[in-house]
C-alpha cells in the first residue's frame, strides 16, 4: 500500500510518546509499504528529514517558527501567508472548532497536502491528532481511505484537566470541552476509521457520536531495544520520564511534590527523583533546588537512566491514551508505580505486572513499600516483563494495523 502520514510535530528526533508512536509505526510500516510523510516541523530539521527519509520514499515539512522580538512580530504581522493564516484561524473559532485546531491550522500545510493528492495515488490518508481533523482531504469520486489517530483522547485530557483546574482557567478548560466534543462529533464520523490506543478510549468516542467507526491499536515498545537488566538499580532512586512542555506532566510532578513525595521521604528520607526531559524549572516550584530531585532535562537515551532507578513513579491525573514510558520500564525490567489514570489503556487488570494507587496516601505506600522490598520490585519487574514480550511488541501492532488498513482499502474499492 501507498500510505500518506500526517502529522503536526516532526517525528525524529524523539522527545514525545506521540513522535515516539509515530516514528516506530512508519519504521514498521514501511518494511512491506510505500510510506510518504507531511509535517510541519522547526527549522534547522534538514539531518531529522534525512533520518526520516531511510523509511519514507517522500518527506515534506512546512517551516513554522515563533517570532521572538518585536521586530520578527511585526514581519509576521504584516506577511500576506500569515494574514491567511489568522483569517483561517478566526474562521475556525468562529465555526466552533477548539483552540487547539485552530493553532494548528497552516494554508501551506492544506495546499501541500492538496499537492502530495494531486501528483500521487495513496491507498490511505492518516492524520495524527484529534486538533489536526481539518485537513481530512474532502475529494470527488475515487479517494484514499482516510484514518485519523487520537493518539491523546483529546476530550479525557481536556475533561481531566477540568476537573483539576481552579477558577478562571477551570473555566477556559470546560469551554476548550465543549469545543473540544463538538468537533470530535462533527468531525470524527468523516473519517473511515478512528483509531484510538485501546477499548476504553474507542467507547469514549463512540458515547460522543455513535457513527464514529473506531480502531484499536494500542501503544507498543521495542523490547530488543529495552532490555530486562539483571540487576535491580538504586535502592532510593525513583524517576519520571516527561518533561514540562506538556501540561499533564507538570501537573503531574507538582501533585507528586506537593501531597505524594512528603510521605515517602518521611519513611525513606534517603529517597530520590529524577525528573527525564526538557523541564522548566519554574513550573516545578516545591522540585526546583531540591538537593533530592535532579531535573535532568532531555537525554538522547534513556536506557542507562532506568537501569539506575528502583522504581518508575507515573502519579497522572490529565491525559488519554496510553503511556508509553510505561511500557519501556517494563521492558526495561524497572517496576512501574501509577495512578489509575496512568495506566489506562494498558490491557492488565494484575497487580503483579505494576502496581495501582487510587490516592496520595496509597501511592505513598506503596512507593515505600517497593523502594525497600528489593525482591518484591524483582518479581514485579520479570513479570511485567514477559507481560509486555506477549502483548505490546511493535511489529505486531504494526502488521494488526496494516491487515487493518488494508480491509478499508479493500472495502472502498467495494463501494
Amino acid at each position: 500500500m501507498r500510505i500518506l502520514i500526517v502529522s503536526p510535530i516532526l517525528p525524529y528526533p524523539i522527545k514525545s510518546g506521540g513522535q515516539l508512536r509515530i516514528y516506530k509505526l512508519i519504521q514498521e510500516l514501511s518494511r512491506q509499504n510505500e510510506i510518504s510523510l507531511l509535517s510541519f516541523a522547526s527549522p534547522g530539521c534538514q539531518q531529522a528529514v534525512e533520518v526520516l527519509r531511510g523509511f519514507c520514499s517522500r518527506v515534506e515539512v512546512v517551516p513554522v517558527q515563533k517570532a521572538r522580538g518585536l521586530a520578527s512580530r511585526a514581519g509576521i504581522l504584516f506577511d500576506p501567508r500569515e494574514t491567511n493564516r489568522h483569517f483561517g484561524r478566526a474562521r475556525l473559532l468562529a465555526g466552533g472548532a477548539p483552540i487547539g485546531a485552530a493553532n494548528l491550522y497552516h494554508p501551506e500545510m492544506a495546499s501541500r497536502l492538496e499537492e502530495m493528492l494531486d501528483s500521487n495515488h495513496y491507498d490511505v490518508v492518516e492524520i495524527n491528532f484529534c486538533q489536526m481533523a481539518h485537513y481530512l482531504p474532502e475529494r470527488s469520486g475515487s479517494r484514499p481511505a482516510t484514518v485519523l489517530v487520537d493518539i491523546d483522547l483529546a476530550i479525557a485530557t481536556a475533561r481531566r484537566a477540568a476537573r483539576t483546574a481552579r477558577g478562571v482557567s477551570r473555566l477556559l478548560a470546560l469551554a476548550e470541552l465543549r469545543r473540544l466534543r463538538h468537533w470530535a462529533a462533527r468531525m470524527m464520523p468523516k473519517f473511515d476509521a478512528v483509531v484510538t490506543m485501546s477499548d476504553v478510549d474507542s467507547e469514549r468516542l463512540i458515547a460522543v457520536n455513535p457513527d464514529i467507526r473506531t480502531l484499536v491499536v494500542p501503544n507498543g515498545v521495542d523490547t530488543s531495544y529495552f532490555r530486562f537488566r539483571n540487576k535491580d538499580g538504586r535502592r532510593m532512586s525513583m524517576i519520571y520520564l516527561g518533561g514540562t512542555g506538556h501540561p499533564p506532566n507538570t501537573d503531574a510532578l507538582n501533585y507528586f511534590a506537593a501531597t505524594i513525595f512528603p510521605h515517602i521521604r518521611n519513611k525513606c528520607p534517603l529517597a530520590t527523583l529524577t525528573v527525564i526531559g526538557e523541564a522548566d524549572a519554574g513550573k516545578l516550584p516545591l522540585l526546583r533546588g531540591d538537593p533530592a530531585v535532579e531535573l535532568a532535562g532531555f537525554v538522547q537515551d534513556v536506557r542507562p537512566r532506568l537501569s539506575s532507578a528502583a522504581l518508575m513513579i507515573v502519579p497522572l491525573r490529565i491525559g488519554g491514551g496510553t503511556r508509553l514510558k510505561i511500557l519501556e520500564a517494563m521492558s526495561a525490567g524497572v517496576p512501574v508505580l501509577s495512578t489509575p489514570v496512568g495506566c489506562e489503556g494498558i490491557e492488565t487488570d494484575s497487580s503483579e505486572h505494576i502496581a495501582v494507587a487510587s490516592d496520595e496516601q496509597q501511592f505513598a505506600d506503596l512507593a515505600t513499600q517497593l523502594l525497600t522490598d528489593e525482591e518484591g520490585r524483582f518479581l514485579m519487574a520479570t513479570r511485567a516483563r514477559s507481560f509486555v514480550e506477549g502483548r505490546y511488541s511493535w511489529r505486531q501492532i504494526a502488521n494488526d494495523y496494516q491487515r487493518s488498513l488494508s480491509d478499508l482499502v479493500r472495502r472502498g474499492a467495494d463501494g
